[in-house]
């Protein structure tokens, strides 16, 4: 009873603190992400980072499926699952596409008057429906927009409204200890998410929880099938307090990737995380498995598990190898 009393309390938080808005707009949908402390505006390549960056889809190689999940507690769960491909039109590439469908329940509740009578249980859900477009410009720059609609139910009340998020990835190569082919070793990236309009809910308008977040994955080591970079992050959505993250990969044998990540900023529950991700290259497709494990202060721990699953069509020697080390 107490852990759901302090979750209730989390969401009651979150929610009071960040312009009320469906809990959905402050997730992320990759188990990568929690492991590193909810960074990802800059997991270039990557269908799962699409709902924190779009322009992460630009240089999706193939096409993608993933599915995502974060049991939370008591019945309440995070799930969400997507679909991306390149974008080819007479044989030319025109960026890349993406739809995502995403939703959080809490299972039923009870539910009492202002007089303390028992009622029937009520039962929150929400639904995030996102569609993506992403474009690689020149100078290994790239661009994404998101196009989102949402809807969130408790009990019989209904509420709905629609978002847009924008982002940006930029590309560098500069100095580190040890490389062998590769393009580029440092990425920046900046997404701004959740612009629209206000979100009506039982007679009452709140704004959406406008966020913006910016970081920077710094590969410094590639040698000997040993790739590690560090990552960081800066969030920062209307009304919350700012999240500082920091985090770093390492990913060895081209089959696992370890991830640490810490928040030196903000979040009331967590500040530790740990993941891993098991990488199984075939010659038709790629199988991608994440998990992440997040400590939380009085309440025990969140596991959080995606699947990926890339389907080659295109020679895995000419695939973007960022893919894989980022």
């Amino acid at each position: 009873m107490r852990k759901v009393f302090i979750i209730v309390l989390y969401i009651s938080f979150i929610m009071n603190n960040a312009t009320t808005g469906p809990l959905l707009l402050f997730n992320a949908y990759n188990a990568r992400s929690y492991g590193l402390s909810e960074s990802g505006v800059t997991f270039k390549g990557d269908l799962n980072a699409i709902t924190i960056n779009p322009a992460c889809l630009s240089s999706l190689d193939n096409t993608t499926i993933t599915v995502f999940y974060l049991p939370w507690y008591e019945n309440m769960t995070l799930f969400s699952m997507g679909l991306g491909f390149p974008l080819h039109i007479r044989d030319k590439l025109y960026g890349s596409v993406s739809l995502n469908l995403s939703s959080f329940s809490t299972g039923p509740f009870p539910n009492y008057d202002e007089f303390g009578n028992e009622l029937p249980n009520l039962e929150s859900n929400d639904l995030l429906i996102t569609m993506a477009y992403g474009y690689p410009l020149p100078m290994q720059f790239d661009v994404g927009i998101n196009f989102k609609y949402f809807n969130t139910k408790l009990g019989d009340k209904k509420s709905k409204s629609v978002a847009i998020d924008i982002g940006i990835l930029k590309c560098f190569n500069v100095p580190g200890i040890r490389f062998k082919d590769i393009d580029h070793n440092l990425d920046i990236g900046v997404s701004v998410q959740n612009i629209g309009f206000s979100q009506e809910y039982i007679k009452e308008k709140s704004p959406l929880p406008f966020k913006i977040r910016a970081g920077a994955n710094y590969l410094f080591y590639a040698h000997n099938k040993i790739n590690t970079s560090l990552i960081t992050e800066l969030i920062q959505a209307r009304g919350y307090q700012t999240k500082l993250c920091v985090g770093t990969e390492i990913f060895l044998l081209n089959y696992y990737n370890l991830r640490i990540g810490y928040k030196l900023i903000g979040d009331v529950l967590h500040k530790y995380s740990y993941g891993i991700g098991i990488y199984e290259n075939r010659k038709g497709y790629n199988l991608i498995i994440d998990y992440s494990y997040i400590p939380l202060i009085e309440v025990g721990a969140q596991h959080a598990f995606s699947v990926k699953l890339e389907f080659k069509s295109i020679p895995a020697e000419q695939t973007n190898q960022t893919n894989i080390i980022h």
